[in-house]
């Protein structure tokens, strides 16, 4: 809590903190993101290594963006 304001999670100006500016930024991104993948439904074949699948582009940008996600934690966690 700001013991100036008496408010939590905003400085001097009344406007969101780093922490919580990071988290509306962060929120967007995501919002752009579902757009993104919604608009983008198509069927199409997904060639990894050996294997071939056919999936919805929906599927295929989600399980990006989660991998994405989850190395990208797995090495931010590591260097602290």
């Amino acid at each position: 809590m700001d013991e100036q304001t008496g408010r939590r999670g905003r400085g001097r100006s009344g406007l969101p903190d780093r922490a919580g500016l990071h988290r509306i930024v962060q929120g967007i991104c995501v919002l752009l993101l579902l757009a993104f993948m919604i608009q983008n439904h198509d069927a199409v074949v997904v060639n990894f290594l050996y294997w071939k699948v056919q999936t919805s582009l929906i599927w295929a940008l989600l399980i990006s963006a989660v991998l994405g996600f989850g190395i990208g934690l797995f090495t931010f966690l590591r260097r602290r």
